[in-house]
C-alpha cells in the first residue's frame, strides 16, 4: 500500500536481445533494466509507472514501466519503453519541451517507483511548476501546468509550495472517493469471513459483503441481489419474472433480518428488467436488473460490487465466496436471520456437463461452484444472490446464485448465471461500466515460499494455454515447463531415460519412488532444459545424482516420492527454473483444472520423445475411492483425469509433475505415480502422490 523503490543497472540493447535473455525482442524503443539473478524489478501494477536515472541533481523520465517474463526473473530483467526514443512524441502531443541534453551511460544505477524516489521527495514535489489550480479529468486530479521543465527545479520554492498542496488535494479527493464512488467497487471496509458455509449455517461478519441485500417480494423476504450502481441491482430472473416493480423493495446495510439496524436503507423499484432470453424450462439467462426509486448513498455499510467485463476469466478451481439469506437444508422452510457464507471454488464447464454431473445442462451463461463430495453450498432463498471473486483487493459478481440439484448434494455443485457472459447486457440496460483490471501477462507477483521470496512457478516461455493430451501427443511449446526433470539411468555404459520428475530447488529434484527404489544414487543423471528426447540441444543441461532418498513411508503405491539431490546446484535461466511447493495446508479443490506434463507413452504402445502436456481435472477423494481405485486411494494419494477417455498419464510419465495455478504461479500438487495398462480407458483416471502429504518430509531433508 505504500511507495516502493529499486535500483536497477541499465542494460545495452544488444545484451538484452542475446539468446540468455529476450531474444530479439527488445526494440530500438524499449530499453532494459535489472539484474540477471533476478531479485529486484518492477512488478504486477507498477505499469506505466517511471524508471527515472540522476543526472547532476535532475532526475529524468528515462523509461515507463511497459513487460517482462514475470517478475525478478533470472535472465529477465524489466523491459521499460524507452523516453529519449519518444520524446519528439511526446513533445509533439503536450508541448513539453525536454531539460538539458545529458547522456545517460548504460551503467547508470536507475530507480524505479511509483512516483520520484523518498529520499528525494522535496525535488519530486518541485517537478512541475504550477498556477496552483486543480482540473478533475475522468476522475483524477492533477495539477495544471503553465510553465513546465523537465527536471526538479530546486529554484521553484513558490511552485513546490503549491504542487504539494496539490498532491494533497489529490490524496484527499481519493480519500473521500473510496467511499462515494464506484471507484471503490468490490472493496468492504468490514474485513469479510470466509470460512463458514450456507449450508451449515456460519453467519458472515455484519456488512463485510456490503453490496448484498434482500429482495423482498410482497412483503416476505424472498431472493438476494447485489448492488452494482446507486440505483441498480442484479438479481435472477426467476426471482422476478411476471411481478411488477411495485411488489418489489429492498434492505441495503442488513445483516439480521429479525432486528432493526442503524446501517439499513430501503428502497422499493421503480423498473424491473429481466433478459429477454430467460427461459423458465432450463433457467437459461437467469439475469434480472432492478432499477431503485431513488439512488442510494455508499457508506460503509453499502456499497456496489465490481461488474466484470466480457474479456474476464475467472480460472477454474478459483475459490469464491457466495452469501445469502437462504434456508440451510434443501426441503427446509426455516431462514437464518443473518447473512451466511461459504467458500466455493469454481468448475470448468466441460466437468459440470458430464454425465456425473448435470449431463448437458449447462449453457455458456451458466458457471458452476461447489464440491463433488458436497457440504457446501447455496440453497432456496439465496437466488439471485451474488457468486464473488476477489481480482487483486476487489470484488467481482461473477455468478447470480440460479439453480442446482438439492443444496450440497455429491456431484451437485450450484449452478450461477455467469455475470462475464452477460455483462453487457447488464452494461447496455443499466448504463454500469465493467471495471478494468486487464493486467499483462508477464506481470506476475512473486511469492513467499520455503526459501523466502523468488520466481518459482513462473515461465519465462509462454506455455499452451489450451490442454492437449498426454496420451495423444499434443507437444507442449519447448522450454515452457522449465521444472520439468528428464531421470535418466545408467546401464551398460548407456544411459537410458526413466522417470521425469520436478525441480524444487536448486539442488533438489521430486520424482515417483518407484522410479529409484533400491539404486544406487550414481547410477541416476537428471536432464533440464530437455524438449526432444532424440535430439542434443544447447538448453539442456545434465547433473548427476548424489543422494537418493526414498520417502520413509514408501510402500509400493503409498508414498511413492523420493528426493534425488543433485551433486552441484542448477543454474536457473529461461529454461531451467523450479516450481513452487505448497505448504501442508493447502488445498487444490475438486475438478480444479490442473496441468500434467511427461515424456510418457502417446499410446499403449509407443514411447513420445518430446515433452507433452494434458489439462486435467481433480477428482474428489471419495469418488476416485469409490468408483475407480478402492483401498488405493489414501492419504498420501489423488486423483486427476476424466471420467470418460480423454487425456491422461500413462507409463514413462511416473515421476513428473501435476502443476497446478494459483494466483498467476503454479504449485506442484502431485507427482505421477500409477494408472492401468491401458492409458485412455474410461475408469482409470491417473493417480498422483499428494504433495501436501509430504511436504514436511521434503522441507526437513532440504533444509535438516
Amino acid at each position: 500500500s505504500k511507495l516502493m523503490q529499486v535500483k536497477v543497472p541499465l542494460y545495452d540493447n544488444s545484451v538484452c536481445n542475446d539468446v540468455n535473455h529476450y531474444f530479439g525482442q527488445i526494440s530500438s524503443n524499449m530499453v532494459c533494466a535489472g539484474f540477471d539473478e533476478g531479485g529486484k524489478d518492477s512488478c504486477q501494477g507498477d505499469s506505466g509507472g517511471p524508471l527515472v536515472c540522476q543526472s547532476g541533481s535532475n532526475y529524468y523520465l528515462t523509461g515507463v514501466v511497459s513487460w517482462g517474463s514475470g517478475c525478478a526473473f533470472p535472465f529477465s530483467p524489466g523491459v521499460y519503453a524507452k523516453v529519449t526514443s519518444l520524446v519528439s512524441w511526446v513533445t509533439s502531443n503536450t508541448g513539453v519541451q525536454p531539460g538539458s541534453s545529458v547522456v545517460i551511460p548504460a551503467t547508470t544505477v536507475a530507480s524505479v517507483t511509483t512516483a520520484a524516489p523518498v529520499t528525494t521527495t522535496a525535488a519530486a514535489t518541485t517537478t512541475t511548476s504550477v498556477s496552483g489550480t486543480t482540473t478533475t479529468v475522468a476522475g483524477v486530479t492533477t495539477a495544471a501546468t503553465t510553465t513546465t521543465t523537465a527536471a526538479p527545479a530546486t529554484t521553484s520554492t513558490t511552485a513546490a509550495t503549491t504542487s504539494t498542496t496539490a498532491a494533497t488535494t489529490t490524496t484527499a479527493a481519493a480519500t473521500t472517493t473510496t467511499a462515494a464512488s464506484t471507484d471503490s467497487c468490490g472493496v468492504p471496509v468490514v474485513t469479510p469471513k470466509v470460512n463458514s458455509r450456507i449450508v451449515g449455517g456460519e453467519e458472515a461478519n455484519a456488512n463485510s459483503w456490503p453490496w448484498i441485500s434482500p429482495l423482498i417480494i410482497n412483503g416476505f423476504q424472498s431472493c438476494g441481489a447485489s448492488l452494482i450502481s446507486p440505483e441498480w441491482v442484479v438479481t435472477a430472473a426467476h426471482c422476478t419474472s411476471g411481478l411488477s416493480a411495485s411488489q418489489l423493495s429492498l434492505s441495503f446495510g442488513e445483516h439480521d433480518t429479525t432486528v432493526s439496524e442503524s446501517t439499513e436503507v430501503s428502497r422499493t423499484v421503480s423498473q424491473v428488467i429481466n433478459h429477454p432470453n430467460y427461459n423458465t424450462g432450463t433457467l437459461d439467462y437467469d439475469i434480472s436488473v432492478l432499477k431503485l426509486s431513488s439512488p442510494v448513498t455508499y457508506t460503509n455499510a453499502i456499497r456496489p460490487v465490481c461488474l466484470p467485463s466480457s474479456s474476464m476469466d475467472f480460472a477454474v478451481g478459483l475459490t469464491c465466496v457466495v452469501a445469502g439469506w437462504g434456508t440451510q437444508a434443501f426441503g427446509s422452510f426455516s431462514t437464518p436471520p443473518k447473512l451466511q457464507q461459504v467458500k466455493v471454488p469454481l468448475y470448468s464447464n466441460a466437468v459440470c456437463n458430464d454425465a456425473f454431473h448435470y449431463f448437458g445442462q449447462i449453457s455458456d451463461r451458466m458457471v458452476c461452484a461447489g464440491f463433488d463430495a458436497g457440504g457446501k453450498d447455496s440453497c432456496q432463498g439465496d437466488s439471485g444472490g451474488p457468486l464473488m471473486c476477489q481480482v487483486g483487493s476487489n470484488y467481482f459478481l461473477t455468478g447470480v446464485v440460479s439453480w442446482g440439484s438439492g443444496c450440497a448434494g455429491v456431484n451437485s455443485p450450484g449452478v450461477y448465471s455467469r455475470v462475464t457472459a452477460l455483462s453487457s447486457w447488464i452494461q447496455s440496460n443499466t448504463g454500469v461500466s465493467p471495471k478494468s483490471n486487464a493486467v499483462p501477462f508477464s506481470m506476475t507477483m512473486p511469492i513467499t515460499t520455503l526459501t523466502g521470496t523468488r520466481a518459482c512457478g513462473i515461465q519465462a516461455i509462454h506455455p499452451k494455454s489450451a490442454g492437449g493430451k498426454v496420451v495423444g501427443g499434443v507437444v507442449a511449446t519447448e522450454n515452457s515447463w522449465p521444472w520439468q526433470v528428464a531421470v535418466f539411468e545408467e546401464s551398460s555404459g548407456l544411459n537410458f531415460y526413466v522417470c521425469g520428475g520436478t525441480l524444487i530447488e536448486d539442488q533438489w529434484v521430486v520424482t515417483a519412488g518407484h522410479c529409484v527404489k533400491d539404486k544406487s544414487a550414481s547410477k541416476f543423471t537428471v536432464r533440464l532444459g530437455e524438449h526432444d528426447l532424440t535430439v542434443k540441444s544447447s538448453m539442456e543441461m545434465d547433473y548427476k545424482v548424489s543422494d537418493v532418498n526414498l520417502h520413509p513411508m514408501y510402500q509400493s503405491l503409498q508414498y511413492d516420492v523420493a528426493l534425488l539431490k543433485l551433486e552441484t546446484p542448477v543454474r536457473y535461466s529461461r529454461e531451467v527454473s523450479p516450481l513452487c511447493l505448497p505448504s501442508a495446508y493447502s488445498e487444490f479443490p475438486d475438478s480444479m483444472e490442473c496441468v500434467v506434463t511427461g515424456f510418457g507413452h502417446t499410446s499403449d504402445s509407443s514411447m513420445n520423445n518430446k515433452l507433452n502436456q494434458a489439462i486435467v481435472p481433480i477428482i474428489n477423494q471419495e469418488v476416485c475411492h469409490q468408483r475407480y481405485w478402492g483401498d488405493l486411494i489414501v492419504e498420501s494419494t489423488m486423483c486427476a483425469g476424466y471420467a470418460e477417455p480423454e487425456p491422461n498419464a500413462c507409463t514413462g510419465d511416473s515421476g513428473s509433475p501435476l502443476a497446478c495455478q494459483y494466483d498467476g504461479q503454479f504449485f506442484l500438487a502431485g507427482t505421477v505415480s500409477f494408472g492401468t495398462a491401458g492409458c485412455e480407458t474410461r475408469d482409470s483416471p491417473a493417480v498422483y502422490a499428494r504433495m501436501t502429504s509430504v511436504v514436511p518430509w521434503i522441507t526437513e531433508e532440504i533444509y535438516q
